[in-house]
């Protein structure tokens, strides 16, 4: 642990802010535009949040709350709808989805080489600005999205600057500056900023456990961050349950630490007094965790017999295998999921031009050979410095355990989407810069920064 309280000088945040509020300008213009419950679960979203709204309290599995909420989302943790109904509380004239919905029985779900019928629903005037009831609702929730989004983005730059201390200059902020825009300006997590969905707020938080993970790796965090680092993983938690997959990163960031403390006090890493302060860390950090979200799994405990709930909404939902696909079989999948992380909107059924995956497709290529060039400087020249080492570990962990996870749930569930892994978002973006700069080197962070920034922009 570290009593460091130096933060991120004011004008090093000027760049990052710009970048938010650009995100922000675009994610708003998304959601005024884009007609109300035509993206992936919207509805069920919609009907989560009318539940709180109407105090009917959170759903449950196999009572009417469940029927109302369609599908797994009944099942999800609650503090992205919380939170939405927060915002929209207030609105009186809202109705159940059901009584609302003017289904399109053309419908193309999940088909992008449709022709036409790419909508859910039938829109219609009462839709129209300004809003009232229903479509009140849903704009104030997309708001709550987007502020969620901007937090993401913030995470990001945050995150590459605990990795790039090693540049000087300019160059750290570059760096920052170019992962943060290709978190902001990702269409896809534009996309997910302008809808109904707790995704965001999963990649919300998660991006500031990511952030304080490599802080807490690199140079340590006081008491008071270990503590706002386990509230961090409990609303992450709280926010999709995808958000665990972050706390074994978390522990490698603990482990991490103490090592680096050990070796600065010269003492050893199982030393008694070493592990009674990894002991002790620990148990401030998770034991906050536990307090934000420990809650909810004992409520799942209490109604379904399981911590996690997984078993109670996969008996109740359609979008299953009728058995679990081989292991092998999900690697099929993995390419609609990699072109669905930047963009494919509406009901999975809009996709963009062809040659714009073509060239996201080479920047990830391009960027982990990059991380393979960066692994061979540092094997033979020692260019970073441990704490930065142990700082991109836990980071790629993170990565690992949350792609992990997403891999095993594709051998349950169909439909490979990119948004699964937006709960390391900032992971994503970080590696993807840092693979790049790797290849171009100092001389060109400035020009990296600007390209991310303008091309997807």
């Amino acid at each position: 642990m570290s009593n460091d309280k130096s933060a991120l000088p004011g004008l090093e945040w000027i760049g990052a802010l710009v970048i938010t509020a650009l995100y922000l300008i675009v994610a708003i213009a998304y959601g005024v535009t884009i007609p109300i419950f035509e993206s992936p679960d919207s509805s069920g979203h919609y009907s989560y949040i009318h539940e709180l709204t109407e105090g009917r309290g959170l759903p449950v599995h196999g009572t009417p709350s469940g029927e109302r909420v369609t599908g797994y989302v009944a099942g999800h943790t609650p503090l992205y709808y919380a939170l939405c109904a927060g915002a929209s509380f207030w609105v009186t004239d809202d109705v159940d989805f059901e009584d609302w919905a003017w289904r399109n029985p053309y419908f193309a779900n999940g088909a992008p080489d449709s022709i036409g019928n790419k909508n859910f629903l039938v829109h219609t005037e009462a839709e129209a600005f300004p809003w009232t009831g229903t479509p009140l609702t849903v704009h104030l929730s997309r708001f709550v999205s987007a502020l969620l989004g901007a937090v993401a983005v913030l995470g990001t730059y945050g995150t590459v600057w605990e990795l790039a201390g090693s540049r000087k200059g300019g160059g750290r902020r570059c760096l920052a500056l170019g992962a943060a825009a290709l978190t902001a300006f990702n269409p896809q997590f534009v996309f997910i900023g302008a809808r109904l969905s707790n995704d965001v707020a999963v990649a919300a938080f998660g991006s500031l456990v990511i952030w304080g993970s490599a802080r807490l790796a690199v140079r340590g965090l006081s008491r008071r961050g270990l503590v706002l680092l386990g509230a961090a993983v409990g609303l992450t938690a709280l926010s999709k349950l995808s958000g665990v997959t972050l706390a074994p990163a978390v522990a490698l960031a603990l482990v991490l630490d103490r090592v680096r403390g050990s070796r600065a006090e010269d003492q050893r890493l199982l030393d008694k007094r070493s592990l009674l302060r990894l002991l002790t860390d620990g148990l401030v950090l998770f034991g906050v965790t536990g307090l934000v979200c420990g809650w909810w799994f004992i409520r799942n405990l209490v109604l379904y017999g399981e911590l996690m709930g997984v078993d109670a909404w996969i008996s109740r939902t359609e979008t299953v295998w009728p058995e679990p696909i081989g292991f092998f079989e999900v690697i099929s999948h993995l390419q609609g999921m990699e072109m669905s992380y930047w963009a494919m909107f509406g009901w999975f059924n809009i996709p963009v031009p062809q040659w714009m995956y073509r060239a996201w497709w080479v920047l990830v290529r391009v960027a982990g050979v990059g991380l393979v060039v960066l692994l061979i400087r540092q094997w033979t020249q020692r260019r970073l410095s441990r704490e930065l080492q142990a700082g991109i570990v836990v980071v790629a962990f993170s990565l690992l355990v949350n792609f992990g996870s997403v891999y095993r749930f594709l051998m349950i569930v169909p439909g490979a989407q990119g948004r699964y892994l937006f709960a390391t978002v900032a992971a994503i973006s970080a590696l993807l810069v840092l693979g790049l700069d790797g290849l171009m080197g100092s001389r060109w962070e400035w020009a990296l920064a600007t390209v991310l920034s303008v091309a997807h922009l």
